[in-house]
């Protein structure tokens, strides 16, 4: 996420970058894993999916159209998300202090809720009120990751670019820092209460003096 504003007597850019700051915390290496079709509330009996021709690898964010999700925590009714048994992870997701845990995965088929059992999983609560899975190939078709419509929340990027604009709609916080060093600093931090992801990387692109108010955002990772 990258944000230019020139308020004031100060042009500021900043531009701010997820990095993988930690190559063993998953929260800062995953791939998001946006596919409507997984949905709880969809169907679709005519194109069903298989997740084993899936070669997963790794750790997985589960979005909804650009919105977080999670996997059910229950039993999920038959030919939804895509699929001819749907797979909810049985037990509850863990709070950010319990690190890497491991759940049980469900298929439900034949009025059986876990008829299927296929390999655990992996799961961390990461900060930012999302979720990342270690998923695998439940070794059998016609299987399919869920997601739960119903918990739907807002990515927080949209949150984070409005601070930013608020923060630097004005350079008395700049002004009052002895550093541009101290000032990104504070700003990270207010950034990272709002639960901005631990693996942001700020950066001070240029100063310089700028009359005119204007402002303007750009998408994450872009500078």
């Amino acid at each position: 996420m990258s944000a230019h504003q020139c308020g004031g007597s100060l042009l500021i850019i900043m531009c701010f970058i997820l990095t993988n700051s930690s190559s063993a915390d998953p929260c800062n290496s995953y791939t998001v894993l946006d596919e409507p079709w997984r949905a709880t509330n969809y169907s679709d009996t005519m194109n069903k999916k298989c997740d084993d021709s899936v070669s997963w690898a790794g750790w997985y964010r589960l979005m909804y159209n650009g919105w977080n999700v999670q996997m059910p925590e229950s039993c999920v009714n038959i030919y939804m998300c895509g699929a001819n048994a749907p797979l909810w992870m049985s037990g509850t997701h863990p709070q950010l202090q319990d690190g890497v845990v491991t759940r049980q995965i469900c298929g439900h088929w034949e009025d059986n809720c876990c008829y299927l059992r296929p390999n655990p999983i992996r799961v961390k609560a990461c900060p930012g009120n999302y979720y990342v899975y270690e998923f695998v190939s439940p070794s059998a078709c016609w299987y399919a990751y869920c997601a739960d419509i119903t918990t739907l929340k807002p990515a927080l990027y949209p949150k984070i670019k409005q601070l930013v604009r608020l923060r630097l709609s004005s350079a008395e916080d700049f002004k009052q820092s002895s550093t541009s060093e101290i000032f990104l600093n504070q700003l990270k931090e207010e950034l990272l209460r709002k639960g901005l992801p631990t693996n942001i990387t700020l950066h001070l692109k240029s100063i310089s003096k700028q009359k005119n108010v204007k402002s303007e955002t750009r998408e994450p990772g872009i500078c």
